[in-house]
C-alpha cells in the first residue's frame, strides 16, 4: 500500500479534479503536503474550505468535496488516480527534497494528462462541515452572559460497552446536548422530528424502540443502545437529518463537528473512529 501522504494526493485529485483545472490542481496538491497532516473529518474540513477560500468555491459545492475526498481516502488504490508527485516536482522541483515514500507512477506520466477519477457523489445524508463564511467556531462558544461555554461533555457509562456503542452513545448524546444548550427553543421539535425519522430506519425493532425512548428523555446515559454498528450510523443519519431540517444545514453541521471532535478523544475512538458513522 501506498504511504498516508501518496493517498491523500491521489484522493485530493479524484475529488478536486471536478472544480479546478490541472494547474491549480497542483497548487492545491502543495498546499496539501505543506498543510494536511491527516486523515480526521477536521483535518479534511480544513483542507478543502482552504481551498474553497482561495477559488471561491459555494458552500454547496464545499460540502459536496467534504464528501467526495472522504469517500475517495477509502477507495481502493486501483480505483484512484495514480499519484500526481512527479507533476508536482516538475512544477516545483526546488522543493523536491525530502521526496516522500515511493511513488507509483506510469511510464510517461507526468508528460501525459492524469485520467482523475470522478469525484463520488455525497449521500443526502452525508455528513458536511460548516462553511467558515457562516459558521460560528465549534470552541468556545459564548454563553448569554458573554462567559465561555465548553462543548457538551460526554457522561456515558461506558463500562463493558463494544467500542462503536461508545462512540455512538458520545456523538449522539453530544448531538442532542449541543441542542439542549445552543438552541434550545428547538429542542422539542428536534426530538419531534427524530422520533418520526427513527421510524423510517433500517433498524431492529429493539433498537427502534430503545432509541425512542432515548428521546423521550434524552440524557446521554439513554444512548446506551444495543445495536450493530450498521443500526447506530442510520440512527447518526436519521438525527443529522432532523438537526438540518429543524436548525438548517449551518448550524446542524456546527453542532455534528463538535460532537466528532469530541467522540475523536475517546479511547475507544481507535478501534472506532467516529467517522464510522459519518
Amino acid at each position: 500500500m501506498s504511504d498516508a501522504r501518496a493517498q491523500r494526493r491521489r484522493a485530493a485529485w479524484a475529488a478536486l479534479s471536478t472544480v479546478l483545472d490541472e494547474d491549480s490542481l497542483i497548487d492545491t496538491l502543495w498546499l496539501q503536503h505543506e498543510s494536511m497532516g491527516g486523515d480526521s473529518v477536521s483535518d479534511i474540513i480544513a483542507f478543502v474550505d482552504s481551498v474553497g477560500n482561495r477559488h471561491l468555491l459555494d458552500g454547496v459545492t464545499r460540502k459536496r468535496l467534504y464528501g467526495a475526498f472522504f469517500d475517495a481516502l477509502r477507495q481502493p488504490e486501483d480505483s484512484l488516480p495514480i499519484d500526481p508527485w512527479p507533476l508536482m516536482i516538475a512544477a516545483r522541483p526546488a522543493a523536491a527534497a525530502p521526496t516522500p515514500a515511493p511513488v507509483r507512477a506510469a511510464a510517461g506520466a507526468a508528460a501525459a494528462p492524469w485520467a482523475a477519477a470522478a469525484a463520488l457523489p455525497a449521500s443526502p445524508e452525508r455528513v458536511a462541515a460548516p462553511d467558515p463564511q457562516l459558521a460560528l467556531p465549534v470552541a468556545p462558544l459564548a454563553s448569554s452572559d458573554g462567559s465561555s461555554i465548553a462543548p457538551p461533555a460526554s457522561a456515558v457509562d461506558t463500562h463493558e460497552l463494544p467500542p462503536h456503542q461508545v462512540v455512538f452513545s458520545t456523538l449522539i448524546g453530544g448531538l442532542i446536548e449541543g441542542v439542549r444548550q445552543y438552541h434550545p427553543q428547538d429542542l422539542a421539535d428536534v426530538l419531534a422530528d427524530c422520533r418520526s425519522r427513527i421510524d423510517q430506519a433500517r433498524i431492529a425493532p429493539s433498537v427502534r424502540a430503545a432509541a425512542r425512548d432515548a428521546l423521550v428523555a434524552p440524557t446521554s446515559r439513554a444512548w446506551k443502545l444495543d445495536g450493530t454498528q450498521d443500526q447506530l450510523v442510520a440512527l447518526v443519519h436519521q438525527v443529522y437529518v432532523s438537526l438540518c431540517e429543524a436548525l438548517g444545514p449551518v448550524d446542524a453541521d456546527h453542532l455534528l463537528v463538535s460532537a466528532v471532535r469530541q467522540a475523536e478523544r475517546l479511547p475507544e475512538a481507535r478501534a472506532c473512529p467516529p467517522q464510522r458513522f459519518l
